[in-house]
């Protein structure tokens, strides 16, 4: 958040609307008040309809901002009711969750689609320790065995799936992208690289800074 808010706070924006897409309540919370003063109208925070609870359709006052939450899926197009375009695009750690290459193309078509600005952020493919199973290279593993895991153990933060077809498209849709995966699906966005003892642990694609850089 530290990043976002300098990058909104060095082109100057002033009562930008945010949208979040796949955000939280809990997220903003915390780190709302952050963000510039003044630099921000309102945020739109937009989930899937099973993810958002009786939230969905409520506006809520969070550090002195508007966060109205939004239930909708962005590759179906039910967000397209709302012809809504707004100043910067926010999205964390949600593009690797939403499918296969296809459907990763299709959200990232839809991000910019919405947005004149972007802020993607995704866990590295390359970091040794896989962010949501918590195991060695996890990513690289064929399905089979990703998914037998996935079937047998409850690991990291993600739910054990105790039905095999199940485990398998839960396995498959969670598709980590390497560096240049990433770049391909954002080709006008500078790329950012979060590293953790010299290796990439995260990535960020944004439309708001000028130039990219090593973080």
């Amino acid at each position: 958040m530290r990043m976002f808010a300098d990058a909104i706070s060095a082109v100057g924006l002033r009562g930008a609307t945010i949208l979040d897409v796949g955000g939280t309540r809990a997220y903003w919370e915390n780190w709302a008040h952050m963000l510039p003063p003044g630099a921000v109208a309102r945020i739109d925070v937009v989930n899937l309809p099973g993810q958002m609870g009786d939230l969905a359709g409520r506006t809520l006052e969070i550090a002195g901002l508007p966060v109205r939450f939004i239930a909708a899926n962005l590759l179906d197009g039910q967000f397209h009711a709302l012809d809504a375009r707004y100043d910067v695009v926010h999205c964390i750690s949600v593009i690797e969750h939403v499918g296969d290459a296809a459907a990763q193309r299709t959200f990232a078509d839809a991000l910019r689609r919405l947005g004149d600005r972007l802020w993607v952020q995704t866990p590295a493919k390359e970091f040794p320790l896989e962010a949501h199973f918590r195991l060695p290279f996890f990513a690289w593993w064929p399905l089979p065995l990703r998914a037998f895991f996935n079937w047998r153990f409850r690991l990291g933060v993600m739910p054990r799936h105790r039905s095999w077809p199940e485990a398998v498209a839960f396995c498959r849709s969670t598709r980590l992208l390497t560096r240049r995966a990433f770049s391909r699906l954002f080709p006008s966005c500078s790329l950012w690289t979060e590293r953790v003892l010299l290796l990439p642990k995260c990535y960020v694609a944004s439309s708001i800074a000028p130039s990219a850089r090593i973080c």
